[in-house]
């Protein structure tokens, strides 16, 4: 048995999805073109002839209607400012942090190495060995840093300007061994004063 012409066959569900396909998409356009048509033409246009000024002004909602208005947002520069820094916004902080060095900046000065008042003479003893297993490990690191001189001295006629590396490299070099002395002092400076309390 045959299927007779206009019923179903494999050459009609072919057209038949083409069709549905071709339907889809036409809803699809006429459905955007609905939703994202900015209103009569005149608007989507500039209304013609207008200048800048009320061109903004229509966006902002003060001239002629459109599908989209603009929404009233804060000036990104406030009138309330914080005058200790220059015009620039108050920043919001942590207040556990507040009064670190963020505010304050990076301090030029050297620590102060006065030991504060102590109770007990055993108190003191135990600050000067703290201060002085402290000074004793940053001698270590520093130390490790001019045994690796060196190394990195091998490394200088690879760099791209051999001249300015050496350059740099000698800077280091004396840096490195002027605080390795200084260092050194110090562990000194402490040992004497942990036999004095002893």
């Amino acid at each position: 048995m045959s299927a007779p012409e206009g019923t179903k066959g494999p050459e009609n569900e072919e057209g038949g999805m083409l069709v549905a396909a071709l339907a889809g998409v036409g809803i699809l356009v006429a459905v955007g073109l609905l939703i994202f048509s900015g209103g009569d033409e005149s608007a989507t246009q500039g209304a013609g002839g207008e200048d800048a000024a009320s061109a903004s002004a229509s966006a902002k909602g003060k001239g002629k209607a459109s599908a989209f208005e603009a929404r009233d947002v804060d000036d990104a520069t406030r009138a309330a400012r914080d005058g200790a820094n220059n015009g620039a916004p108050k920043t919001r902080m942590n207040p556990a942090v507040a009064g670190m060095m963020v505010n304050q900046g990076m301090s030029s000065e050297a620590p102060d190495r006065e030991p504060p008042k102590f109770d007990t003479p055993e108190d003191e003893r135990d600050w000067w060995e703290r201060q002085l297993a402290d000074a004793q490990r940053l001698r270590d690191m520093r130390q490790r840093g001019v045994d690796k001189l060196p190394e990195i001295e091998k490394n200088i006629e690879n760099a791209a300007d051999p001249d300015e590396a050496r350059e740099q490299f000698e800077a280091r070099k004396k840096r490195l061994i002027l605080a390795l002395e200084n260092s050194d002092e110090r562990i000194a400076e402490i040992q004497a004063k942990l036999a004095e309390l002893r």
